[in-house]
This record gives structure tokens, sequence and C-alpha cells, in this order.
């Protein structure tokens, strides 16, 4: 057994939204679900206009990091068979999670970041490049250095940039995606020419918090989403498009949001573990994203046999192949990291579609589908010409 599920966390380890001492933890429980409609409706009503927006961005550089450390799903179920079975639990066979990555000691989330912002910086520059052509800095983390300031103002300052904006977007697992809309508007407003979009996940920490409270004698349902958490980082570099090829990066994009599932995944507040109802969160997701993707691929003018590559959010490989299926896309085309690597959260979808740029997955002119989705509910779709 690893030493990581026998040392307790305690106030030197590095804080992210102000998890510390955890040595008392209170028992919450997941909100009223008094607003939510009964029924999911397969189709997204078509009497709301949708919000399609042409993409003024391509990516330039992009990397992805994790630790070397592994823990299995049979670890995590070995831990808990004081309280809960390992045949109840079941944590791979539900989700398709093998293993996961994790900090043991040390490192906190800007020093994560900079595992990949590092390289991605470099790349940028070896392809001739300037650093100060760096106008904006966006971090998309769950996890935060500190609740103020920003994480974006750290990894601003490691860098060494002067008056380059510097802000953080929270919005969970969807946060890559709505980081690269925000910079994709500003590109396309003329407010900045190129931008750095950053995750990194410490996902560790909210699997401690959850093991403790199944521990306690909590119900392990509640807390099955946050096993599956593992730790990581993304970080990408995004410009205006070339105007001698225009159709190269983003083609059109669409988010939209579905407020009356924000209570299916919270962290009531900092130090509380994550409480999910995970199936019906995406179950939510999946039934919105088949007429999500139809609009998206009529804007783009492509056929769904098309693409290349899907790059979905991935919570479970269930899930992630009953959207395929549902949304017309070939199930070979899709890219996952989640059997090797556990959910990262907002990484999950940068280190994906890293993974599938420097596996030579991908090619020159290839077609990409970035679908992602986080608690609240949102979900957020990209399409990309490589």
């Amino acid at each position: 057994m690893s030493d990581y599920f026998l040392t307790p966390i305690s106030r030197d380890r590095p804080r992210t939204d102000g998890v510390g001492d955890v040595s008392s933890l209170p028992m919450g429980r997941i909100p009223s679900k008094a607003n939510r409609p009964s029924a999911i409706p397969t189709v997204v009503s078509a009497r709301r206009q949708r919000r399609i927006f042409s993409g003024a961005s391509r990516l330039d550089a992009i990397s992805h990091w994790a630790p070397d450390q592994v823990i299995t799903s049979d670890a995590i179920a070995e831990r808990l068979a004081p309280v809960v079975h390992p045949r109840l639990l079941g944590l791979e066979r539900q989700t398709g999670v093998r293993e996961r990555r994790v900090i043991i000691e040390g490192g906190s989330p800007v020093e994560l970041a900079m595992h990949s912002v590092t390289p991605t910086v470099e790349r940028w520059l070896a392809a001739g490049r300037d650093l100060d052509e760096i106008d904006l800095v966006i971090c998309a983390s769950v996890t935060r250095q500190m609740l103020e300031p920003a994480t974006a103002t750290l990894i601003h300052h490691e860098l060494g940039l002067q008056g380059a904006i510097a802000f953080d977007v929270a919005d969970a697992c969807l946060g890559f995606v709505d980081a690269w809309c925000v910079a994709d508007s500003m590109i396309a407003a003329g407010r900045v020419r190129s931008a750095l979009l950053v995750c990194a996940e410490i996902g560790s920490l909210y699997a401690e918090l959850a093991m403790r409270a199944i521990l306690a004698g909590e119900d392990p349902r509640t807390h099955l989403a946050a096993l599956t958490l593992g730790d990581g980082s993304a970080a990408a570099i995004v410009s205006a498009k070339d105007p001698g090829a225009p159709t190269r990066g983003i083609r059109h994009g669409i988010r939209e949001s579905y407020g009356e599932y924000h209570d299916l995944c919270v962290i009531p507040a900092a130090g509380q573990p994550m409480l999910a109802e995970p199936g019906k969160l995406v179950d939510a997701a999946v039934a919105r994203a088949p007429e999500l993707v139809r609009v998206l691929l009529h804007a783009s003018e492509w056929a769904p046999d098309a693409i290349d590559l899907v790059v979905p959010h991935q919570v479970t490989l269930r899930h992630t192949h009953e959207g395929m299926r549902l949304s017309g896309l070939p199930s070979e085309r899709v890219a996952t990291t989640l059997e090797r690597f556990g959910n990262m959260a907002s990484v999950s979808v940068p280190f994906t579609l890293s993974e599938a740029i420097h596996t030579g997955r991908l090619r020159r002119g290839s077609r990409v589908l970035i679908s992602g989705f986080g608690s609240g509910l949102g979900i957020g779709m990209l399409t990309m010409e490589f």
C-alpha cells in the first residue's frame, strides 16, 4: 500500500481552494433538487437561437504533464475494504479508471502548472516567436494556489511577463474550453495577440477527502466521482489565425449552460469533500450533446464521418462511448486518457489533445471536435482544423 494513503493531510501540504487541515471533516449533503425537471429532454428546444461563434484563433503550442506516482483503483478499494466491499465499490468496472497519477509530497498548483508551461513556451520561442507577444494568461483550474490572488498572476510572475493581462476562469471540468473561448473572443476583438492557457489540478486532495468521508461512514456512492480524480497539468498557447490560412484553427464553437443541474456535483466549501451524483450529471450532458454536435457540425460544414478525432472530457468510458454513438460519431476516433490518468478535471481535455498531437495521432489538416462539460451544468464544443 502506498504511503500516500497512510499519511494524513497536514497544514504543511500546499493548499488548494483553502484546503489545509482536514482533521475534522464536516458531513455534507447534496443540495435539494426541487427545481430540477423530472425528465431530461433528449432534444434541446429549437425555439432558442443557437449561439454559434466563428473562431479567430489557432493552436500554436501545447504540452502536458503528470506525476510519476501511480495509484490504482485496486489500491483504493483495498483501503476502503474495512467499510466497503470491493465488489460494491467496483470503481474500475463502473468508470473505466484503472489508475491515476498523484503527487505524494510537495508540489503546488503553480509548480504543477510550470511542468507544462515551460515546454509550451520553449516550443513557442523555438518557432521564432517572442515572449512579449503573450498578452494574456488564463488559468482555468479547479484547484488554486490560494483563494486570492488569481493563480494566473503567479504564473505571469514565474514567466517574468510585463503588462500582460492575467486572470482565472473557474468552471470545473469545462475550464479549458471556456478559457479558449474567452481568449478567442479577445483575439477576435484585437485586444490580445496571443494567450497562454493553463490548467493544473491536484485532484488527489479531493480523493483523499472522499476516502476519509467514506471511512467515517458516509455513503460511498456520493463520493465515487472524487475517487477517480488524478493530478496533472496542461498548457497551450493560442494566437490569431494566419490570414493566409484562415481555416486553420478554431472554425466554430458553441457554449451553453443548464443551471437546473447545478447541484449534481458540488464542493460546498473549502476543506469539504466533493459531493456528486455523477451518473445523473453525465446523463444530462449526454442527452444534450447530440443536438449541439449536430448544430456545430452544420455550421462548420462537416459530416460526422469527416472528423478525424474527438477529444472529449471523460468521466466514465461508458458515457464517453455512449455520447459518441448518440452523436453519430465513429467510436474508434475518440481519444481517451481516463483509463491511465483518471479524471483530471480541467486538465483532461488539453492533456488528451496534447497527447494525441505528440504521439502523432493528428496530422496537418486533421479535423478535430473538442467536447467538454462540467458541473453547473455547462457544455462547450469547438471544431478545429489542426
